[in-house]
């Protein structure tokens, strides 16, 4: 039996010149962005992405950040200067606890506002 054909909401569109922000906006080494977690917020879009940093070959990097930008619409986006999270911060990691060199990636950041604050979640 074939699986029915999925359709998405009329109000849902996909921007026609997809992808909205690529390595050539981040102002620090960026060899692969993934767009993530994106929300409005007080008159803004704010986005957290997964930035893999010097590929050197397949399925293979020197190391994994989670970057932010921020934007009037949606589409045009400026990326802060650094990162917000990066698994090579070893005075970060040492205030988790964390010894150096223990989480090796992150990923799949996401935002929620919660009591007026943002909130981010993310895989290592």
């Amino acid at each position: 039996m074939a699986s029915p054909e999925l359709h998405s909401c009329p109000a849902i569109t996909r921007y026609e010149n997809n992808p909205v922000l690529t390595c050539g906006a981040v102002p620090y080494p960026c060899t692969l962005v993934f767009n993530a977690g994106a929300i409005k917020w007080k008159g803004e879009y704010v986005m957290v992405f997964r930035n893999d940093y010097n590929h050197i070959r397949r399925a293979s990097f020197e190391g994994t950040n989670i970057g932010l930008c921020r934007s009037a619409d949606g589409i045009h986006w400026t990326v802060e200067p650094k990162p917000v999270f990066d698994v090579k911060d070893e005075e970060l990691m040492s205030r988790f606890g964390l010894p150096k060199g223990e989480i090796k990636r992150c990923y799949d950041p996401r935002l929620t506002v919660i009591e007026d604050e943002i909130y981010m979640t993310f895989a290592v």
